[in-house]
């Protein structure tokens, strides 16, 4: 294989910098020490080298921090740019990582051809020129965290275990790549199982793009979200996830985006150092982004499925015990299945799997989640997670968010019910415009936003021998409301993740 490289100066080479948004105009408040921490650029010198493939004339950029004192020093990000990027468009971030001393390469890449060719050409390049080691971690954006995914597969052979990390901003799903690259149209995400230890996807509320050229929101960045789960691939046999939902942001929520950035850093800190601080932003979702609101989805590795309705039975959850509904609660179990285009609630729900619909009108109404004999005991897990979504109308009240009491009760008859708003906001869907070339057009989406509890707080419940937990609609000015559920599950503090 024919290499041609240009190795620049540890200066980096002059290019121009977008502002994308004005964030950097804020004045950030007390309490964004970590913001800031993550989003300036840390100690590291670094060398930028550009190089060409002969063989295939691919191009690419590598961002290398030095002071290594032995070969295999720095972790490595593998970038893929968006459609109508290049490999030179991502710099700033480059920069940054580099700083941080995460080494990083963005590529040059075909759709058209197979990524087993292209990735293994340029790790070979890498690996055999850099001082890399296989702490190895992925980033596409748009366009490219479609083929960044289907890379995922030969990246992980190339190093010989799974990705610490795979980021995907904004990222769009476009079925004929993924048909080119395995034969099968209808390839999904979930075959990341195993190939990866960690998701993150960004995603912002002024993204107009990711619905893929005019296809409807069930293309958005949530469904490779819900791809990687339980749902589709067994307990306990899927990698650590988290979905960040970033009012304000738009498609391009990478390069020099700094809130991104701050969450993209903190993944990277997280998975490639094993820096255990920056999980609250994630798994706890405290506030990390100072004057902007984010959702949060989270999915643990460990874990107790209480219900995910993918048995397609509003009676009986995913454990086998019972589901009941008091005083003429009205539900039903929905799905959205791309094959077969069998319709949902509504055509705006972006989610890719089953979930319980409950709509109520009494203050009285209540739904329960019962526990089998064998699954009585929960004490060895530290939080109650579950992730949940306002629908449009349905009594729910225009730009007003919801609430209601979440109770566990034990077989002795103890119980302690917990505002759902003590955890934090359930917002009204948004609503935001989509672009297809020549079309603009109003699209509605309502993404669920995952709440935790930790245990600890249902205080007197004797989790040894736990009944149910029960969703209660009493709270006051909120006696009415429409919304859609999913995963409740029982988690743990990962080992790998010390929480403060």
């Amino acid at each position: 294989m024919g290499i041609l490289m240009l190795t620049i100066s540890c200066q980096p080479p002059e290019v121009s910098e977008q502002i994308i948004d004005s964030s950097n105009k804020i004045e950030y408040k007390a309490g964004s020490s970590d913001y800031n921490r993550l989003i300036q650029k840390g100690n590291h010198k670094y060398t930028v080298s550009d190089y060409k493939i002969k063989s295939n004339k691919h191009s690419g950029r590598v961002l290398c921090p030095s002071g290594g004192i032995m070969r295999g020093s720095f972790p490595l990000v593998i970038i893929f740019h968006a459609y109508g990027k290049t490999y030179k468009s991502y710099l700033p971030l480059q920069e940054h990582l580099a700083s941080k001393g995460i080494g990083s390469v963005s590529i040059e890449y075909l759709v058209d051809e197979h990524p087993n060719k292209t990735i293994s050409e340029h790790l070979n390049y890498i690996y055999n020129n850099f001082n890399f080691n296989k702490n190895v971690a992925i980033l596409g954006h748009s366009m490219g965290g479609a083929v960044a995914y289907l890379h995922t597969k030969y990246i992980k052979d190339f190093i010989g275990k799974p990705v610490k990390s795979l980021i995907l901003a904004a990222p769009a799903h476009e079925y004929s790549i993924a048909g080119k690259y395995e034969g099968n149209a209808h390839s999904t995400p979930k075959n990341l199982v195993n190939k990866i230890e960690n998701l993150l996807v960004i995603y912002g509320s002024l993204d107009v793009d990711t619905a893929v050229w005019g296809e409807n929101p069930r293309n958005t960045p949530y469904f490779f979200y819900d791809m990687v789960g339980t749902e589709y691939n067994g307990a306990n046999n899927f990698p650590k996830k988290d979905f960040v939902f970033i009012y304000g942001a738009s498609h391009k929520v990478a390069g020099n985006h700094n809130h991104a950035k701050a969450y993209i850093t903190a993944h990277l800190n997280m998975n490639l150092f094993n820096q255990g601080r920056y999980s609250k932003y994630f798994k706890r979702q405290q506030k990390l982004l100072p004057n902007y609101e984010v959702d949060i989805q989270h999915g643990g590795k460990i874990k107790k499925v209480v219900a995910n309705f993918e048995n397609n039975n509003k009676t009986k959850n995913t454990l086998g015990g019972a589901i009941t509904y008091h005083n003429g609660l009205n539900q039903k179990v929905s799905l959205h299945d791309r094959r077969t285009e069998q319709e949902i609630l509504h055509s705006y729900f972006p989610h890719y799997q089953r979930y319980l619909g409950i709509k109520w009108s009494k203050s009285t109404h209540r739904v329960r989640f019962h526990f089998p004999n064998q699954h009585k005991n929960v004490k060895n897990y530290d939080y109650l997670s579950f992730r949940v979504a306002q629908n449009f109308g349905g009594g729910n009240i225009e730009n007003q968010s919801q609430d209601f009491y979440i109770r566990l009760k034990d077989n002795q008859g103890n119980y302690k019910s917990l505002r759902l708003s003590n955890y934090g906001v359930l917002p009204y869907p948004i609503e935001i415009f989509k672009e297809n070339f020549q079309e603009r057009a109003l699209v509605k989406l309502n993404g669920m936003k995952t709440f935790i509890m930790p245990l600890n707080d249902f205080s007197g419940v004797n989790l040894r021998d736990l009944d149910y937990i029960s969703f209660r609609f009493s709270r006051d000015g909120h006696e009415r409301g429409s919304i859609a559920i999913d995963n409740i599950e029982l988690i743990h503090k990962e080992a790998s993740v010390i929480l403060p």
